[in-house]
């Protein structure tokens, strides 16, 4: 039998705090939510990229959602693009969405 399986739309946003980046770290929280009502949480992970450049190793993704920590010193002075991009899961299609940030 043919069993039909559709994959389902994500978005990816990236959200950081008030303040983040004045005690040297930039803690970015990293969201994937379905775009339809579905039963199960989008899971997989995701890759990090600095102003197009792969950043670690890629984030579990833990009830929709994934962390990254950046140093201060880490980036140069001025603004940077943050990417996070979505790896999809068996049921969830990629998707990636971007921050800027100043230091």
């Amino acid at each position: 039998f043919l069993v039909r399986v559709a994959f389902k739309h994500t978005t990816t946003t990236l959200a950081l705090p008030a303040g983040a980046g004045d005690r040297g770290l930039f803690d970015i929280t990293v969201t994937v939510k379905a775009d339809t009502v579905q039963p199960a949480t989008p899971s997989g992970a995701v890759q990090f990229y600095v102003d197009g450049q792969k950043l670690d190793q890629p984030r579990p993704v833990r009830d929709g959602a994934a962390k990254l920590l950046i140093a201060r010193a880490r980036l140069s002075a001025g603004q940077h693009t943050v990417t996070a991009v979505y790896s999809g899961d068996n049921f969830y299609n990629t998707s990636s969405g971007e921050l800027t940030i100043v230091r």
